[in-house]
């Protein structure tokens, strides 16, 4: 394997990373506040399947399946240019500033076509902070396999 490419392994490592971190963050607020994550699950089972009530595996399974879609995207299209231009510093903000987009994208764009009561289920504030703990999570996952490039190690002396 390459110096400069990360396993397959460590890319789907990234994304469940940024998965449960999302999932523990919205599971955090939603028992703190008296909602219901597993009401959230199912509301993502229905955004994709249309059928009320969702099924909560379905909408976990969902989320998950959609994390590890994320990072092989993100692997497939950014991970070896943003090494070259930056190496892990580069990665670490890309992942973020993708999730960010993302997230933009779901809850202005799609979620109010597709399912709007998705939209409401949580403020904004927290599915922005959702998100954005996905990019740290997937991306310290994925940096700690970037090899540190020698403009990387400038910036630290």
């Amino acid at each position: 394997m390459p110096a400069n490419s990360i396993s397959t392994r460590r890319i789907f490592a990234a994304g469940l990373a940024g998965g449960t971190a999302e999932v523990i963050w919205v599971a955090m607020y939603t028992h703190a506040t008296g909602g219901s994550a597993a009401h959230i699950a199912q509301q993502i089972a229905v955004t994709f399947f249309g059928s009320q009530p969702g099924s909560v595996a379905a909408g976990f399974s969902i989320h998950f399946a959609l994390s590890c879609a994320i990072a092989l995207a993100f692997s497939a299209i950014l991970l070896r240019p943003l090494q070259q231009v930056g190496g892990r510093g580069a990665v670490f903000a890309g992942s973020i500033a993708v999730l960010i987009l993302i997230w933009a994208f779901n809850f202005f764009i799609a979620l109010p076509q597709i399912n709007p009561a998705f939209v409401t289920l949580l403020p904004l504030t927290v599915t922005f902070v959702s998100k954005l703990l996905f990019g740290l999570a997937f991306g310290a996952v994925l940096c700690d396999a970037v090899p540190q490039t020698r403009s990387a190690l400038a910036w630290t002396h």
